[in-house]
């Protein structure tokens, strides 16, 4: 079943990303994609989602449902934006990332998920490939090109985390800190207790602080029943010589 990509407010990616990713990769997701990949090779090919317009779809169930249980086709609308297939990376970046990078900068809060099922496109999304580089790739570049340009008129000290919420299945959540030296975290009132911050300088330091997490995120999933959720953070804190510094 090959389907189109669908960015929206309701989140959501589907898309094909034949490049060999630059980022650490979880060795089991690995073996279940290939798993899957031959299961669907065997499979006839249809294509079950079509872009109406740039706000809405077409969901067409596969003929053996429609021949079976009568199923008919739905139109679903209202989506902030809708790509199709061939849309690029940086296509997606442009029109849905971009604005809340200048809004960051700016000093407002913004936040980027990837939603979708197994094999939808969420990680080639985010991480893209050499070829074509993915949304966190895009923004880290954007964020510190704007401090290179700004770099005389403003001090800028920029702070990453990334941490990880999992589960097993049957029990309850558990966050891990994915920096070099991070543990377990624990909630209290609402607040993740114990997190380590990064001082990063520029998107180089950035990529590679991510990189060991993701690292370090597969080292830890051994297990396939665990059912996990990335989180990456970025805060900025500028100061200028007319302004009382700010932290965003």
């Amino acid at each position: 079943m090959r389907t189109s990509y669908v960015a929206s407010k309701v989140g959501g990616s589907v898309k094909n990303g034949s490049e060999k990713n630059v980022w650490p990769q979880n060795p089991n997701r690995k073996k279940d994609a290939l798993k899957t990949a031959k299961a669907a090779a065997k499979k006839k090919c249809e294509i079950c989602l079509k872009v109406n317009d740039s706000h809405s779809v077409t969901l067409c169930p596969p003929q053996s449902l429609v021949d079976v249980r009568r199923t008919k086709s739905e139109v679903y609308e209202g989506f902030s934006y809708v790509f199709c297939a061939e849309s690029s990376q940086r296509e997606v970046y442009e029109r849905m990332v971009n604005p809340l990078v200048y809004d960051f900068l700016k000093g407002k809060s913004g936040m980027l998920a990837a939603m979708g099922p197994s094999g939808s496109g969420k990680t080639h999304t985010v991480f893209g490939s050499a070829r074509e580089p993915g949304m966190l790739s895009l923004a880290l570049r954007q964020i510190f090109s704007v401090k290179e340009s700004n770099g005389a008129k403003y001090s800028w000290t920029f702070y990453l985390s990334m941490f990880e919420i999992y589960s097993e299945r049957g029990k309850g959540e558990k966050i891990m800190d994915l920096s070099q030296d991070g543990g377990d975290l624990y909630m209290q009132q609402s607040n993740i207790k114990g997190l380590q911050e990064a001082v990063i300088h520029d998107a180089q330091q950035a990529e590679s602080f991510i990189a060991s997490g993701i690292q370090k995120r597969s080292t830890a999933m051994t297990n396939s029943n665990i059912q996990s959720r990335c989180v990456l953070e970025v805060n900025l804190f500028c100061y200028c010589s007319r302004l009382a510094a700010t932290r965003f």
